[in-house]
């Protein structure tokens, strides 16, 4: 604290530029379900829904990301023994792909992810006709699609676009006077390919039994 107050502070950073993103995503869904009356105590509940999750894109191809099968040992930046970059050597994008520039996906960072199928099947059944007693169940699969802020990452925290600029002991009234410190590797966002739909499988089973009228007694297994 002495010596920012005298004008001296230990060091200084600061991002050499703001990065702006603009995604844009589309999903494509379709869904059919009927109900199936197979016997006077049995009803069958029976659907199946498509989707399609196409990857995000960014309006001004902000976004980046690491495939390991493009990097080559032959051109990555060299590293010391105290595990920090050794100037001017090897190619600092080594394995990068960015959007609109050099990504096998155009403007894409990793490949659509179509053909989700969630299937769906319910029952109801009144054993023997009971009007008293109902066994229901049902099944389900459902998707999501992943996080938008993991592709917003990509291009907020990967090269070539995060570049962070650093000083040991500059001055406050001449900051150009630092000196810049040894670089360590830069950390990576990287992006499935293609990035997998979050999936939940959801199963129900219960059992209702009228006690006496205005009364029921329900036991389910969710």
């Amino acid at each position: 604290v002495a010596n920012l107050l005298l004008g001296l502070p230990s060091g200084y950073s600061e991002v050499d530029k703001t990065v702006w993103t603009d995604e844009r995503f589309t999903s494509i869904e379709a869904f059919l379900q009927d109900d199936i009356k197979v016997k006077t105590n049995l009803t069958l509940n029976l659907g199946l829904r498509y989707v399609a999750y196409l990857a995000p894109y960014d309006s001004n191809n902000v976004l980046a990301n690491f495939i390991p099968s493009l990097w080559s040992a032959a051109n990555a930046p060299k590293i010391d023994s105290s595990g920090m970059l050794v100037p001017n050597t090897g190619n600092a994008l080594d394995g990068m792909i960015q959007a609109g520039v050099n990504s096998p996906y155009g403007r894409k960072i990793t490949g659509n992810n179509p053909n989700l199928l969630g299937p769906r099947f319910g029952f109801a059944w009144a054993p023997r006709g009971s009007k008293k007693l109902s066994v229901r169940g049902g099944y389900g699969i459902f998707y999501t699609r992943p996080m938008l802020g993991t592709y917003l990452d990509s291009g907020l925290s990967n090269p070539p676009f995060a570049r962070t600029v650093s000083l040991l002991n500059p001055q406050l009234e001449n900051l150009g006077v630092g000196t810049s410190p040894t670089s360590a590797p830069v950390s990576l966002i990287m992006i499935g390919l293609p990035m997998l739909a979050p999936t939940v499988q959801q199963l129900s089973f219960g059992v209702q039994r009228e006690l006496f009228p205005r009364a029921v007694l329900e036991v389910s297994y969710v």
